[in-house]
């Protein structure tokens, strides 16, 4: 199955537990992570040449609310709880790309462009919950509320040319649930465009992230107990 067929079938699953969730859970979360950017294609022509640049540290801080099925009760065997687990962050997702060129006469030229990314994300995951172990994947909804990038000389201009103000990304990982606090490993990659062609780079480019991610649930809300009220236990 593609990227997306997977996508569909999690979504399923986590909405038809948002419907009969029993539990209502809300926290706060932050994260650091590795983001790299990858190209389509590396030799452009016989004098340009681009590739991956170095990956740059990035980080998220937002909020977490998680819906599905009563707390675990004692058991003598394993059973696989499923929630849904929507996520709020905002990001700070930077990246290099190096370019190289050749002029005529032969002299070999090196820039490095560095991008930062300032953006807003909104993500709706499958959560199976096995005990204490965690397994989550599902789309995130990505605005990049600010594009810019970084020259040789330190110039720094706007990337809204390069790259997409709206994508769309899929994440996918496994986590340790301890009490209130979850921890979690996650690979974050985009399922449509991101990068676009450009007098500069003249290819597409894609984000990848590996998410270290601590979240810490603050309140929550059991059915039958103020479910309909404004108050959280």
């Amino acid at each position: 199955m593609n990227k997306k067929t997977v996508l569909l079938v999690l979504l399923s699953v986590a909405f038809a537990n948002l419907l009969k969730a029993q539990l209502v859970e809300f926290g706060v979360q932050a994260s650091v992570f590795g983001s790299r950017f990858s190209l389509s294609e590396n030799r452009l022509s016989d004098d340009i040449l681009v590739r991956q640049g170095r990956i740059a540290p990035g980080g998220t801080i937002g909020a977490l609310i998680e819906y599905g099925a009563p707390k675990d009760q004692p058991r003598s065997y394993l059973k696989l709880y499923s929630s849904l687990l929507a996520e709020f962050n905002f990001a700070y997702n930077p990246g290099n790309i190096e370019l190289m060129y050749t002029t005529a006469d032969g002299t070999n030229y090196f820039n490095e462009l560095s991008y930062t990314l300032m953006q807003s994300e909104l993500s709706f995951k499958y959560l199976g919950k096995l005990k204490r172990f965690r397994f989550l994947g599902g789309p995130s909804f990505v605005y990049n509320a600010y594009r810019g990038v970084q020259i040789a000389n330190g110039e720094m201009r706007n990337a809204g040319s390069q790259i997409t103000p709206y994508y769309i990304n899929f994440e996918f990982g496994i986590g340790v649930r301890a009490n209130k606090f979850m921890v979690s490993t996650r690979y974050t990659t985009n399922i449509t465009d991101f990068g676009k062609e450009s007098p500069l780079i003249p290819t597409t480019f894609n984000s990848h992230q590996i998410r270290f991610v601590v979240g810490i649930y603050l309140m929550e809300k059991h059915r039958g107990k103020n479910w309909g009220s404004i108050y959280w236990d």
